[in-house]
This record gives C-alpha cells, sequence and structure tokens, in this order.
C-alpha cells in the first residue's frame, strides 16, 4: 500500500509533535528547540532540508541518549522506553522528511524498513569456559522496551493516534508491558539464562571462577519441544565469540 503526499504530509507533522514533547519532556531543550524549528519550517515554508540536517556526523541527533547521566529529566525506569522512542520517532522523521524532499510515495513496508530491523538482540554476559549465562534486569527492560515501542508505535502511526501514544508510554503507561516482561524472565530462565542485578563486567564467573567472559547476544527464536508445541526461546546469535 502505497502513501500519498497529503498522507505523509500528516505524518510527518505528527512525528515532528510526538518527537518534540519526547525531548521536552526530557529536558533536551536544544534539540526541542531544533525540532520545533523544523515544524515551523514545514508549515510555513514546506521545508524539511533543516530536519534533515539534524543528522549525521558526531554530535548529530541521532547521537543523543537520554540518561540521568547526561542530566536530563528522566528517571532510570524510563530511560528505556525514550530511547526506543526516540529512536523509532527519528527513524520516522527523517524517512517521512526524505520522501517528501524527493517528491515520492512510500509504502508502509519501506517505513517498517528504514525504522531498522526488527529482530532485537538480548545482551548479557557469558563465561567462555563453562558457558554460564546472565543478562541484567537493565538489559532485559532494554528489550521489552525495544520490543514493544516498536510495535506501538507503528500501530499508533496507522491509526493517527501517535503523540497520544508517545506521551503514554513516555510516562510508562504501557499495558502490555508487565506480562510481556515476565515472559520474557521466564523464557530466559527456560534458555538456561540467569538474571540478575549486575551492573558491571561479569568476571570472574561465579560458577567456575573463570576470568574468561565476554559479552554475548541472543536472539528470540521458536523451538519445538512436547509434542510439537512450540515455545520461545533465546538462542545465542551468530555474533559471539565461542564457548572453548
Amino acid at each position: 500500500m502505497y502513501l500519498g503526499r497529503t498522507d505523509i504530509e500528516l505524518l510527518y507533522r505528527e512525528s515532528l509533535l510526538a518527537l518534540k514533547f519526547v525531548l521536552e519532556q526530557s529536558g533536551v531543550s536544544s534539540w526541542a528547540k531544533w525540532i520545533a524549528t523544523d515544524l515551523d519550517k514545514w508549515e510555513n515554508e514546506k521545508s524539511v532540508q533543516h530536519h534533515v540536517s539534524a543528522y549525521g556526523g558526531m554530535g548529530s541527533l541521532n547521537d543523543l541518549i537520554i540518561c540521568t547521566e547526561n542530566k536530563h529529566s528522566v528517571t532510570k525506569s524510563q530511560e528505556p522506553w525514550v530511547n526506543s522512542l526516540l529512536l523509532d520517532l527519528c527513524s520516522l522523521c527523517y524517512t517521512f522528511a526524505i520522501a517528501l524532499k524527493d517528491q515520492k510515495e512510500i509504502t508502509l513496508e519501506e517505513i517498517v524498513k528504514g525504522m531498522g530491523s526488527y529482530i532485537y538482540k538480548l545482551q548479557g554476559w557469558r563465561c567462555l569456559s563453562c558457558g554460564y549465562a546472565e543478562v541484567s534486569l537493565n538489559e532485559l527492560e532494554n528489550f521489552v522496551s525495544s520490543s514493544l515501542v516498536r510495535k506501538g508505535v507503528i500501530q499508533a502511526m496507522l491509526s493517527n493516534n501517535l503523540v497520544h501514544y508517545t506521551k503514554k508510554t513516555a510516562q510508562l503507561d504501557i499495558p502490555d508491558a508487565y506480562d510481556y516482561r515476565g515472559n520474557l524472565k521466564k523464557m530466559a530462565i527456560r534458555s538456561n539464562i540467569a538474571i540478575s542485578n549486575r551492573l558491571g563486567w561479569l568476571r570472574p564467573c561465579p560458577k567456575c571462577s573463570s576470568e574468561d567472559t565476554a559479552v554475548y547476544r541472543w536472539e528470540k527464536r521458536k523451538t519445538r519441544k512436547w509434542l510439537l508445541f512450540q515455545v520461545d526461546i533465546f538462542k545465542p546469535s551468530e555474533d559471539n565469540l565461542k564457548i572453548r
């Protein structure tokens, strides 16, 4: 399904408004003012060039990470959610801006593709000596927010509800999060991945005391168990170091 220019214009403005809200509420005033200028230039000049210039190069909008360490107005609990919103809203704004600049129609598939891969990797630690695997609650929450925000942003965009969805999510009003988080914890345990509150490097290994540990990643996959029923598990991605 192709979106015509009128649809793209409406979605571009809606995406900018949602992005501006995230930046304002997070206390990122310089970029919030930048997006306000983008809105002004679009509404008065039908120009997207100022917004497109926000991307690429050191210190650009795609380098921004919203966090308490950067003195932004967010809590630790909000960090993964507002950053997932930031990532997907920036992708939408840029995709729509380029389509308007080039005066071309765009399909829903192209919009989703412009948002990047939908396959998220759970990141944690692995002992390369004994195989012990561990993921922190923080990384688990990053996986939850990335997965649910991508789905939510696309649905909200299609229903012309993007700003409302963004406001609710930034305030952690996310109805599906509790159940999804619980299912992921069960999936991690089913995949022999321990869950911890660890914030630093896993070294030494708590199981065998080896110093041979590394960052490790898993992908969500389906496997067959028990009379061919499918269950979700985490499987190691192909970009990991090998267990000795």
